[in-house]
């Protein structure tokens, strides 16, 4: 794919990159708007908020939660983070 997003292995480390250099552009390309990066200490579960129009020219909002890594099943593991981080988000 030329002009596509070209894979960098540090994207598997480092979350912010990752949501920044590949999540939020292909959100963009995707016909998105207002893709909003706000992660960091006071993200509330969220990394990026991004929104489109519906067919009543209404906006509706998404909220997206990036991890980068290997995300395990153990008890107090990165799943667990995750599902905390997602009921914030709410």
């Amino acid at each position: 794919m030329t002009g596509g997003i070209q894979w960098e292995e540090i994207y598997e480390r480092d979350e912010e990159l990752f949501t920044l250099d590949v999540l939020r552009p292909l959100l963009w390309r995707m016909g998105f708007i207002k893709v909003d990066y706000i992660g960091g200490p006071r993200e509330k579960g969220k990394d990026l908020v991004f929104s489109e129009l519906n067919k009543f020219n209404e906006l509706l909002y998404y909220g997206l939660q990036a991890k980068a890594g290997d995300i395990s099943g153990r008890a107090n593991g990165k799943v667990v983070k995750l599902i905390d981080q997602a009921r914030d988000a709410f």
